[in-house]
C-alpha cells in the first residue's frame, strides 16, 4: 500500500489525510474529528470498531511528536460517522468538510 500523508486546513484545525494510490480512497485520522467535537475518543473508538460498515485503516501520520499510527476512516464513510455521532455538529461539519475537500 502506498500512502500519500498531508495536512488539509479545516476551519481553525488540520486534518491528517492519507491517500492510498493503489485502491484510490482517502482517509482521515479519526481522533483530531472526534475530540475536535467534544466526545471522548474511547466510546468513539470503541463504536466504530464494531460497526462492519466503515472501512477503517490504521495509518502512520507524521505528527509534531513523531511518528503516530491513528486509526482513520475512508472519506465515502465519513458522513455516516458524523451523522452517528452527533448529529447537530455532523451535520455543520459535513457540509463545511465537503466544500474544504472540493477545494482542494
Amino acid at each position: 500500500m502506498s500512502l500519500q500523508t498531508a495536512l488539509i486546513n479545516f476551519q481553525s484545525s488540520k486534518l491528517l489525510t492519507a491517500y492510498d494510490e493503489s485502491t484510490g480512497k482517502t482517509y482521515v485520522a479519526l481522533k483530531p474529528i472526534v475530540e475536535g467535537m467534544g466526545l471522548s475518543w474511547g466510546t468513539q473508538s470503541n463504536k466504530i470498531k464494531r460497526d462492519s460498515r466503515y472501512v477503517l485503516k490504521n495509518i502512520p501520520y507524521l505528527t509534531e511528536g513523531g511518528t503516530q499510527e491513528m486509526l482513520s476512516l475512508d472519506t465515502d464513510h465519513l458522513p455516516a460517522f458524523l451523522y452517528s455521532s452527533h448529529f447537530t455538529y455532523g451535520f455543520t461539519a459535513l457540509a463545511i468538510f465537503s466544500t474544504s475537500l472540493a477545494l482542494t
